[in-house]
């Protein structure tokens, strides 16, 4: 688990909002199953709980029903055209879909994350691969090692890092969302700070 935070650009470098970061509450379109009559439909829900996909009565398919899993993955993912996280719960990932490298998705299957972008298996693990950024977030910071790094959420560039000290990067990126805001996604680990963290008026480490 990690956290997630928010930064209001109207009231400089004061973050709105802190709570847990993880991958079975932070997706943008949770994809489930439900059965009727002996039938199982595929619904797609945002992340506010909403149904947009499929369910019962198909909602949102531009074509088909939602007895066909890829049809309503595939709906999710012409939804996100910025990119985003699509979490599948108990479901395996189904075949047939196109998607390039602004998509993750999880298939979360007995007990089993696998991940997969670019229509590629790219790992099955606990958390989020290393390496791996979901366009959304306006910086994603990690570990690599001992080096602290902030990864650009539009590029997948590092914009920042340190190899001792995270105050650094977590004061640059603060910075650099001063004028315009956006969210920070800070992935599992342990951050040495050497220097504070300035979340507002003053310094909180």
């Amino acid at each position: 688990m990690g956290i997630k935070i928010e930064q209001n650009a109207s009231n400089t470098r004061s973050f709105t909002k802190i709570e847990p970061y993880s991958l079975e509450t932070e997706y943008d379109y949770l994809v489930s199953g439900d059965t009727y009559n002996g039938n199982t439909y595929y619904k797609a829900v945002d992340a506010k709980g909403y149904l947009q996909f499929g369910g019962k009565f198909n909602k949102g398919l531009p074509t088909g029903n939602s007895t066909n899993l890829q049809l309503v993955v595939q709906a999710v993912i012409n939804a996100l055209s910025n990119g985003g996280y699509i979490l599948l719960k108990n479901l395996l990932i189904p075949s047939g879909l196109s998607y390039g490298d602004n998509i993750l998705i999880c298939s979360n299957y007995q007990g089993e994350r696998s991940f997969y972008q670019n229509n590629s298996l790219i790992s099955t693990v606990g958390e989020t691969p290393s390496g791996i950024f979901v366009k959304g977030d306006s910086y994603i910071i990690q570990l690599s090692g001992s080096t602290v790094q902030a990864v650009n959420g539009l590029t997948g560039n590092i914009d920042f890092f340190s190899n001792s000290d995270a105050g650094i990067v977590f004061n640059a990126v603060s910075s650099a969302l001063a004028s315009i805001g956006g969210s920070i996604s800070i992935r599992q680990g342990t951050y040495n700070f050497i220097t504070k963290w300035s979340l507002g008026g003053g310094n909180q480490g």
